[in-house]
């Protein structure tokens, strides 16, 4: 089985996310802005804390695969193509 790290497990998306992998047998290490009920404590607002934030997840954890579920808004015009 694979080991997910998936963002915002609290809630929308990514609580989804967490319950179809847990579901299939997969280990789900979550996040959460606060770190309640066991998520790892994890704000992606500013890059510079998210790798100390993340130091708590052992080193040897199978990590194999990482889903983001949070998003930000953007502007139309980013995905306008002239």
């Amino acid at each position: 089985m694979t080991t997910y790290l998936i963002t915002g497990v609290n809630r929308g998306i990514g609580a989804a996310l967490a319950a179809v992998a847990t579901a299939r047998g997969h280990t789900v290490l979550g996040t959460t802005h606060d770190g309640r009920d066991g998520t790892v404590p994890l704000t992606l607002d500013d890059p510079a804390r998210i790798a100390a934030q993340l130091a708590d997840i052992p080193q040897d954890c199978p990590l194999l695969k990482r889903v983001s579920s949070f998003a930000f808004p953007v502007k139309k015009e980013t995905f306008d193509h002239a």
